[in-house]
């Protein structure tokens, strides 16, 4: 994951030839390990997949990167990477990773093309034209900041980075790791008012946005499942709110906006994507066409 906006570089991927990818911004994981991660390209099972609607959204989708993680004595039994851009300022990174024991401690770090500000739980980089915004969602976070610029073997444009690391403060052996970005003109104060989402039966969880003229929700299935019927309240909805679903069974879709029938038969896209667009509503129950509708009804909380 790389990010620039407005001319600037902001957030940077940095050495990735280097066979350890110290450099990288992905997570670590202390453990029965030797090296973390190892190069995507020594595993040929490591997918990377992409999907999107030009202005709508992009969407990319990595899996089985626990077999980045050491090959022998693996740390990890399960670990996928979902990354939503939700055009034209915000990147949602979902880290899905299943440690093999709580002691395998998982650090998210990613690499600031400067020295970042830390205000509570939010990051923020402010260069020339352009602010980057880091959020992390998903546990409690300890953020630190490391000195990268020197261990750098190789930089052009040459830049000050800086690692932040996003350390989980109590261990797990199933991990939901979300990472919100939001790119700004530099004078932006603030980032944008931002809440988790869970649907009511806990088989997604997302993140809702309330950005400028229109509320952003991105949901992901739990882990690899593939699911047809979700139910979700997020916080923030205006007259334009823009929806997008992973992991769906390939289908048609219908959309209810408090009880009622808003859209039907929404078909999904590439890679189980179910993109649409709804006005305000506080309720979202959205259910595979001619199979769970008849489960719907006033009382489905």
């Amino acid at each position: 994951v790389k990010i620039g906006s407005r001319g600037e570089i902001l957030l940077v991927d940095a050495d990735t030839w280097e066979f350890t990818s110290e450099f990288a911004n992905i997570l670590t994981i202390t453990g029965n390990h030797q090296n973390a991660p190892f190069q995507e390209q020594q595993n040929p099972d490591i997918t990377f997949d992409v999907a999107g609607i030009p202005r709508k959204f992009a969407y990319f989708l990595s899996t089985h990167l626990e077999q980045a993680y050491d090959r022998g004595s693996p740390s990890a039994s399960a670990y996928r990477r979902e990354v939503a851009f939700l055009p034209p300022d915000h990147v949602i990174v979902l880290d899905n990773i299943q440690p093999t024991t709580a002691a395998n401690r998982v650090t998210l770090q990613w690499h600031f093309a400067d020295m970042p500000n830390i205000s509570g739980d939010v990051v923020s980089l402010t260069r020339d034209t352009a602010k980057l915004f880091l959020q992390p969602f998903g546990t409690d976070f300890d953020v630190s900041i490391q000195d990268a610029s020197t261990g750098r073997s190789r930089s052009i444009p040459r830049l000050n980075v800086q690692r932040v690391e996003l350390s989980p403060t109590h261990g797990g052996t199933d991990l939901q790791l979300f990472s919100v970005f939001q790119a700004a003109d530099s004078n932006t104060a603030n980032m944008d008012s931002i809440t988790p989402v869970t649907s009511g039966a806990g088989n997604m969880k997302g993140i809702n946005i309330d950005a400028r003229n229109t509320a952003l929700i991105a949901m992901f299935s739990k882990n690899p499942s593939i699911q047809k019927e979700v139910v979700y309240t997020p916080s923030f909805t205006q007259s334009t709110t823009r929806h997008l679903l992973t992991g769906m069974e390939t289908g048609l879709y219908d959309v209810y906006v408090d009880n009622t029938l808003y859209a039907e038969s929404i078909s999904t896209g590439e890679k189980n994507t179910l993109y649409f667009e709804t006005g305000k509503g506080s309720t979202f129950h959205v259910a595979k066409s001619g199979e769970l509708q008849l489960l719907f009804s006033s009382g489905f909380e």
